[in-house]
C-alpha cells in the first residue's frame, strides 16, 4: 500500500512538474529535478533488470506489488 501512495504522490509532482501549478505544496527537501532525476535512474535500472543487464542479479525475479 506504501508503494502505491508513493507511486501515486510522483506521478501527482511529474503531472505538477508538466503543468507548472499545483494546488497543494510539498515540502520534501529535494528540488522537483532532483526527484525526476531519481525518479528516471530508478526507471532506467528496472528496464534494466527486466532485460537481465544488470550484473549480479541475475537469479532475483523482480516483482512489481
Amino acid at each position: 500500500m506504501f508503494r502505491a501512495l508513493s507511486v501515486i504522490f510522483l506521478i501527482f509532482k511529474v503531472i505538477c512538474m508538466i503543468n507548472g501549478q499545483c494546488q497543494f505544496h510539498f515540502e520534501s527537501g529535494v528540488s522537483d529535478y532532483e526527484q525526476v532525476t531519481i525518479i528516471n535512474k530508478h526507471n532506467e535500472f528496472r528496464l534494466k533488470l527486466a532485460k537481465g543487464e544488470v550484473e549480479g542479479l541475475q537469479g532475483l525475479q523482480y516483482e512489481t506489488a
